[in-house]
């Protein structure tokens, strides 16, 4: 709710700074907001970003519901030797007793990282909230996870 608030404020001085400036302002805005847009709608329109997308909100799901052998399967070789169905269970629950129980979860971006695709989602717990964040390798398969 407060990140909301704070950002429907930081859109709302934006766009009163645009209005009291000059011509050439208002076109190099216009060309920012151009890029956010297509910036926006080539990642919305990729579809291995919607399916990292999908993966990543299905992995989260699957901890959440408490379904650690699903969850894994979207890992890679490496993940999976290191963080086991029952590791993963010990993470969630030593998260859920720092910040509260889970509510819910939603997708905030994609970013590219050292040829790595990584997923932020936006975490809502009773709480706190947190970031989780589930890099992804060429193959589509889950190569690291951290929660910040």
């Amino acid at each position: 709710m407060k990140k909301t608030v704070l950002l429907f404020i930081s859109i709302f001085i934006i766009f009163a700074l645009v209005a009291c400036t000059g011509d050439s302002d208002k076109e190099l805005s216009e060309d920012t907001a151009e890029e956010a847009k297509n910036e926006e709608m080539s990642e919305q329109e990729n579809p291995q970003s919607e399916k990292i997308i999908g993966i990543a909100d299905s992995f989260i799901e699957d901890i959440a519901t408490g379904e650690y052998e699903a969850a894994g399967e979207h890992f890679d070789d490496t993940m999976k030797e290191e963080l086991t169905p029952d590791a993963l269970e010990d993470l969630w629950r030593t998260l859920q007793d720092q910040v509260g129980t889970y509510i819910d979860h939603e997708y905030s971006s994609t970013q590219e990282a050292d040829g790595y695709q990584v997923v932020l989602l936006d975490g809502l717990f009773e709480s706190s909230d947190v970031v989780f964040q589930v890099t992804f390798d060429d193959n589509q398969k889950i190569a690291g996870f951290f929660i910040h």
